[in-house]
C-alpha cells in the first residue's frame, strides 16, 4: 500500500461483541513508507474518546484488511487534509453515531461531516420504527375491530 501524507486509510476490525466495523485515518506524515513505525496517522479513537496522532502500527492494532479510501473523493489537496486533520488534535467529543471517526475522515477530505455507516444504520431503525409503529397501530385496530363482532 502506497501511503501518502493526506491519504485516508481504513481498516477492519471486531467489536469485543463480535461486531465487525471499520475504523478510519488520515495519514498525516511518512517518514519512511517501507515501516509502519515511518508513519503516523490522525484518527478519532472511540477508546480514548478523542482525535490522536499515532503511528501506523497503533491505528493497525486489532485491524486487519488496511486500505486506501477513495470515495468520495477528496476535495482539498493533502496539504490541507494533513492540516485539517492536525487542527483537530485533542478534541474529545467522540459519540458513535454523530461524530466516529468516519465523519472525521470525511471532513477532512471533503468539508462534509457524514458516514454513509451511519447513515445507512439510521435509515433501516427509521424503517424498523416506522414499520413497527404501522404494525401496533393495525394491529390495535384489527382487533378492536374483532371485539366488537358478536
Amino acid at each position: 500500500m502506497d501511503l501518502e501524507p493526506g491519504t485516508w486509510i481504513r481498516i477492519d476490525q471486531t467489536h469485543p461483541l463480535g461486531i465487525s466495523y471499520a475504523h478510519d485515518a488520515i495519514v498525516s506524515r511518512v517518514c519512511n513508507s517501507n515501516s509502519v513505525r515511518g508513519v503516523k496517522v490522525v484518527h478519532f479513537r472511540k477508546e480514548e474518546g478523542k482525535v490522536l496522532e499515532t503511528g501506523l502500527d497503533v491505528f493497525l492494532q486489532g485491524g486487519s484488511n488496511p486500505r486506501i479510501v477513495t470515495e468520495p473523493p477528496s476535495v482539498f489537496p493533502d496539504h490541507v487534509i494533513v492540516k485539517k486533520a492536525q487542527s483537530q488534535i485533542g478534541r474529545a467529543d467522540y459519540t458513535t453515531l454523530g461524530k466516529n471517526c468516519k465523519h472525521f475522515c470525511r471532513w477532512c477530505c471533503t468539508g462534509v461531516p457524514s458516514s454513509h455507516d451511519v447513515n445507512a444504520y439510521g435509515n433501516i431503525l427509521i424503517g424498523i420504527g416506522i414499520g413497527a409503529f404501522f404494525s401496533f397501530t393495525y394491529a390495535g385496530l384489527f382487533f378492536k375491530s374483532m371485539a366488537k363482532q358478536p
